[in-house]
């Protein structure tokens, strides 16, 4: 009987949680060429960004295909702009508020390279609801850069915690396949689907309510041609609440988070490479010898020490 039990209490556990999962994580499901559950930037009734079905799938009939595009022109002078720019490709499971979007991109004076917690929040509404805290997010992409570009790409996990008073980021997860032998850079094209995992790092001990998916395509060229990611069957892990997931702890960065200043313990000697959560590197280190190291912008940052730990690094 005690056995019996036990089982029908992990049946009932394993239910519950997998049930929290993306809807149309496999990108079967479509109208017309917006696919069910999933959202992307439209403004005015034009579509700001590519975002298509396609056959090159992973599994299954279909995946889902992300590009940027450029701005319309008949929206640089509704935004008070002067000119156009490459939108980036997104694709999230939120809803995106794209009027505070557009209010951001005409405020001359919002540092979008600062994305601050504020304006995420305000951002992405009404992610996937959860009651247990997701620990990461797993699928499959495909990588066609355009020859030549700089174009990259970043996929990007907030779990949220909502309350009476105030919706917060509890938790992150960033997935950018940076080669750190190749001097940083993205790696190149990817001729075929690989598998990406996304550990998700929690900063507060609070219960979670949202998770947030978000897959961004980013490029500063001035083109119609851009680089393409393909996605296809995402998933949501969950641990067992046993253990806690964690990156390598042998090198600490202190105070984390910090104001912008920091130091690094037991990562004397090492070469250090810093980057954002879209895989741009900001700062590169040959040696560390103990001095104070400073980032002047806020964000979240990941310490890569002599390519074999991850730190993350809140500035704020």
């Amino acid at each position: 009987m005690k056995k019996a039990m036990l089982f029908l209490c992990a049946l009932v556990l394993g239910l519950s949680i997998n049930a929290q999962q993306f809807t149309n994580s496999g990108f079967e499901t479509w109208s017309g060429n917006s696919p069910q559950a999933w959202n992307t930037l439209g403004f005015m009734g034009f579509n700001l960004c590519e975002v298509s079905k396609t056959t090159e799938a992973h599994n299954g009939n279909f995946a889902i295909k992300i590009a940027p595009a450029m701005l319309p022109d008949m929206l640089i002078s509704a935004l008070g702009m002067t000119e156009s720019f490459a939108v980036p490709g997104i694709l999230t499971n939120a809803t995106i508020n794209v009027a505070y979007l557009m209010e951001m991109l005409s405020d001359t004076t919002s540092d979008l390279d600062i994305m601050q917690e504020e304006m995420l929040t305000n951002l992405l509404t009404n992610g996937l609801q959860i009651s247990s805290k997701p620990s990461e997010i797993t699928g499959h992409y495909m990588f066609n850069q355009v020859e030549g570009s700089t174009d990259v790409f970043a996929l990007i996990a907030l779990v949220v915690s909502q309350t009476e008073e105030q919706r917060r980021i509890v938790g992150i997860g960033a997935f950018t396949p940076i080669d750190f032998d190749m001097g940083g850079g993205f790696l190149k094209n990817t001729s075929s689907y690989e598998s990406f995992s996304m550990p998700i790092e929690y900063m507060f001990d609070i219960p979670a309510t949202e998770l947030i998916f978000l897959a961004l395509v980013i490029s500063d060229g001035m083109t119609s041609s851009f680089s393409n990611l393909y996605l296809d069957d995402l998933n949501v892990v969950y641990n067992s609440g046993l253990e806690a997931l964690s990156f390598d702890n042998d090198v600490v960065a202190y105070p984390n988070p910090t104001s912008g200043e920091f130091k690094l313990k037991g990562a004397e000697g090492c070469k250090v490479r810093v980057c954002d959560v879209l895989g741009r590197e900001v700062l590169n280190l040959d040696q560390y010898n103990g001095q104070a190291v400073k980032i002047e912008q806020k964000g979240v940052y990941f310490l890569n020490i002599d390519n074999r730990e991850t730190q993350k690094l809140i500035v704020k």
